[in-house]
């Protein structure tokens, strides 16, 4: 039960997830799709993409706008 109480709370933005030793989100779309979004100054090229807008921070808490 705790568990489940946990993982509310943090698809609902009341708690930080769980932190990482990299720059990283755990991403919960309005839809219920979950994925693990890693970015780093070393990772990637230059043929990538921007990422779309509901990945940028919403305010200074860093957390993410799912909208």
């Amino acid at each position: 039960m705790k568990r489940i109480l946990r993982r509310l709370a943090v698809m609902l933005g009341l708690v930080p997830s769980l932190p990482y030793a990299y720059p990283a989100f755990d991403v919960v779309t309005d839809g219920g799709s979950r994925f693990h979004l890693v970015g780093s100054i070393h990772m990637g090229s230059r043929e990538m993409a921007l990422l779309p807008p509901f990945t940028a921070p919403a305010n200074s808490t860093g957390r993410c706008a799912y909208r």
